[in-house]
Order: structure tokens, then sequence, then C-alpha cells
């Protein structure tokens, strides 16, 4: 048979080309789900969504700086990755010590010109906030000691505006031994199944932490980090009870920010969340990263008359 050396049994050659099928049929299939979602959750009034917003607004970045099976990244290196863009507020994941932000936030106000705040949450893998605006209240997400998460409220423009950093639980993965990510369909099909269809680990987390969020008292809200799922995810159905993903019908939404897979589609674990009365007039993944995961940015601005 073609493409096959003489001598191979005809039932050998028949269950490679029947394994290949299944797999290419198996990979079609999941890129005709991801479509037919996004057709579905499809709302012209995206397509435009600075037209009915004022100017001014900040900047958010959210960055997992961990590195699996390989060295953490210094504060100067990550700080490479952040320079361009600049961003007004920073949340991290996966930080392990409070002299790391403390290095960064030193770098971050020299090239802002001005001070800077900082806060390092010691919960799970280490979660951080750095900000160009001063902090009121902070302290942890309740409910996230396994896995991190940490909040602080300041004045932007005058609006109190609350700040979240969460890490969400893992999905368990084969690996290896330079931290690849390594997944036959067999195993991935179900995976990402389970992300759309289940309750996981994630969107119960979020369930739980949700009603906390949404009862704060600061008038606008921003929940940002390493969510650890896919787009069109029960987590992110959990988000959209007031919330809105900052890269939905943008160019990157199916972009990866994730660079140790290798996967059919985007597989966008990082994310930043906004309440209602913000909208997103520029967010994208950052394509650098000196760990695991690139960088989400998004620049917000708030809706006239709200």
């Amino acid at each position: 048979m073609a493409g096959f050396p003489a001598g191979i049994p005809p039932d050998c050659i028949a269950q490679v080309q029947g394994l290949e099928y299944s797999r290419t049929m198996s990979l079609s299939a999941v890129r005709i789900l991801f479509f037919s979602l996004l057709s579905f959750s499809f709302q012209w009034s995206d397509i435009f969504p600075g037209k009915n917003c004022d100017h001014g607004g900040f900047s958010v970045i959210t960055y997992n700086v961990g590195n699996v099976n390989e060295a953490f990244p210094t504060p100067a290196e990550v700080f490479e990755v952040l320079i361009t863009p600049l961003p007004d507020v920073l949340l991290l994941q996966e930080v392990r010590t409070r002299d790391f932000v403390a290095e960064l936030a030193a770098l971050y106000a020299q090239a802002a010109g001005k001070p800077v705040d900082f806060e390092y949450f010691q919960v799970g893998n280490g979660v951080a906030i750095i900000s160009a605006y001063p902090f009121g209240h902070r302290g942890l997400i309740p409910g996230t000691d396994l896995y991190g998460g940490g909040f602080a409220v300041c004045e932007i423009n005058g609006v109190h505006v609350l700040l979240c950093t969460v890490h969400l639980p893992y999905i368990p993965k084969e690996r290896d031994r330079e931290g690849q990510v390594s997944m036959s369909p067999g195993s991935l099909i179900p995976t990402v199944l389970e992300e759309f269809l289940a309750d996981t680990p994630r969107s119960r987390l979020m369930d739980e932490l949700l009603p906390w969020i949404t009862d704060h008292p600061a008038d606008s809200k921003i929940v940002a980090g390493d969510f650890n799922t896919i787009p069109f995810s029960r987590v992110q159905t959990v988000m959209q009870r007031g919330f809105t993903d900052s890269l939905y019908l943008k160019r990157d939404y199916l972009s990866s920010s994730y660079r140790k897979i290798s996967m059919p589609f985007g597989t966008r674990a990082d994310y930043i969340f906004a309440s209602g009365e913000l909208c997103a007039t520029e967010s994208f993944v950052i394509p650098d990263s000196k760990g695991d995961h690139y960088p989400v940015y998004a620049r917000y601005v708030w809706k006239q008359g709200e």
C-alpha cells in the first residue's frame, strides 16, 4: 500500500490507518465544537466594546510566573516581559516569596517614576498584587487556602475597585521530564468535555467564591489569574454571572497562554474578568514569557453613565 514499506502485513497497515483516522477525526471534532460554541455565544454588541465607554481607565496584567521542572524567572526577567506595556495593576500567581514581589515592585516603581503599593499572600503557591494605586483594605479571599487567592481595594479615578488574584486547582495531566504536557487524543477529548460539561474542582471553587466577590461593596471588580481551564468551560459559565472575559471575541480569544502544551486549539488558562460596568478597550496575550505562562493584558474604561 502507498506510503508503507514493502513487506508490512496488510492487517498492520489497516490498524495504523485506522488509528490515524481516529486521531484526525477526534481533533477535528474538538475544533468543530469550539467554533460551534463560539457562534452560539456571539453577540454583535461586542464587536465595538469601546463605543459607549468613557476615556481614561486603567490597565491590568495577570501573569503566572511559575515554570514547571525548570528554574523560576527572577524579578528582573519578569519585569523585562512587563515593561511594554507597563500596567497600572499587576496580578501574579505562583510567587514563592515576599522578597520576589518587593524586588519586582521596586523595578516597577523605578520605571513608573512614582511609588507603588504591593501585597504578597503566602497561601497555596503564593499570589501577589502590585499596583500604581494605593491599597485600602486587603486580605485573603475566603475559601482559597489550598490554591491561592488574595484581594486588595484601591481607588481609581474616584471609583473603589476590588482587585482579586486567583490560582485555581490544576487539571490532572501527564508531563515529560521537561514539564511539557503530553496528552493523547484518548485522554485529551474526555478532559476537554469534562471542562465543558461537568462540575470540576475549578468550577465548584468559583461557585463558592463568586458570592463573596459579587457582594463586596466595591464599585467595580476585577478577578484575574490562572484559572487552569480552557475557553467555553464551566468555569467561564460561572464567571458570566456578572463578569466578562477581557478577551471575549477578541483576536486572542483562542490563543494559548500556556507554552508547555501542544493542542489543536488555544489553551488559554489565564483570564481577566471584569464586572459589567467596565469594558475592555484593548486586550491581548503578551507573546513573551520567562516562565511557562504568557501574561494577559487588558485596558479598562467605565461605560458611560455607569
